[in-house]
């Protein structure tokens, strides 16, 4: 009968156990690669999320040219997907103030929408507020000679006419994001607006002082831009967004990078894919 070493009787278990921490990472690595190759050919192709970007249920109100007035329609229960599952919600009792949220003009109205686990127009309406949606369409060569002056004196008023109408209540909340927080603001200043109750303003800008270099480059760039509206109308989107890339640094450029390296996160790919769009 053959007798083992003690180098014999502690090798072969930390062998074995070696063996099977190789074979997990071999499969981990190996599913992961299997995740990254399904999640960019969905998002290479048609994307992750953009087909359930701004798709929760609504219902036109107004709409008068490209300004489109919408109702967030509210379910007796509502189904949220978090993650791979679905859970049901209750929704809360009905809130008596509606609200009318303002897209900034270079971003689509779907910003408040950008996936049915991510979406603020859900969030507002299960906490029982009674959500209106603004969109001002997509400007293009027809809209050469619209002003600023028109989304304040115009449109906005529009809209909030629009809202209290269908609503039947005597005042609302004018919720603005960026540049839709301006035209909140100068809604209420230019009117005095007593109908509205509430002002909220996300992330807009009230003191262009304070802006840094975006204040800088709108100084010395206002001339090449004067010059550029005076051949083509108006900015296209394409350069806006060109424009707001840059402002980001090489973040515009890592990001890609990091979107490469997480494939396998379905999670992290829809994120990623919404955002973006």
């Amino acid at each position: 009968m053959q007798s083992l070493s003690p180098h014999d009787a502690t090798s072969r278990p930390q062998g074995a156990t070696l063996r099977t921490a190789l074979t997990r990472q071999t499969k981990r690595i190996a599913s992961r690669a299997a995740d990254r190759a399904v999640n960019g050919v969905q998002y290479f192709v048609h994307g992750t999320a953009r087909r359930q970007m701004g798709n929760a249920g609504k219902d036109l109100i107004l709409k008068r040219g490209k300004l489109e007035l919408w109702r967030i329609r509210p379910p007796a229960r509502e189904s949220v997907e978090i993650g791979r599952h679905t859970l049901e919600v209750e929704l809360a009792p009905r809130v008596p103030v509606p609200i009318v949220l303002i897209p900034p003009l270079m971003v689509r109205p779907s910003v408040y929408d950008l996936r049915p686990e991510h979406s603020f127009v859900r969030t507002l309406r299960n906490a029982g507020f009674d959500v209106f949606l603004v969109d001002f369409g997509v400007p293009d060569d027809e809209d050469e000679n619209v002003r600023l002056d028109d989304y304040v004196l115009d449109y906005v008023p529009a809209c909030v006419e629009a809202a209290l109408a269908a609503s039947g209540a005597p005042s609302l909340t004018l919720a603005g994001y960026c540049m839709g927080g301006l035209f909140a603001l100068l809604h209420v200043a230019t009117f005095d607006d007593p109908r509205v109750k509430n002002l909220v303003t996300i992330g807009a800008p009230v003191n262009f002082e304070e802006m840094g270099v975006i204040s800088v480059a709108t100084r010395f760039g206002m001339p090449f831009l004067d010059a550029i509206l005076g051949v083509i109308g108006n900015v296209p989107g394409e350069l806006s967004s060109l424009v707001f890339r840059l402002f980001g640094g090489m973040r515009a450029v890592t990001r890609y990078g990091e979107l490469l390296f997480r494939l396998y996160d379905e999670e992290y790919v829809r994120a990623f894919d919404s955002v973006d769009t």
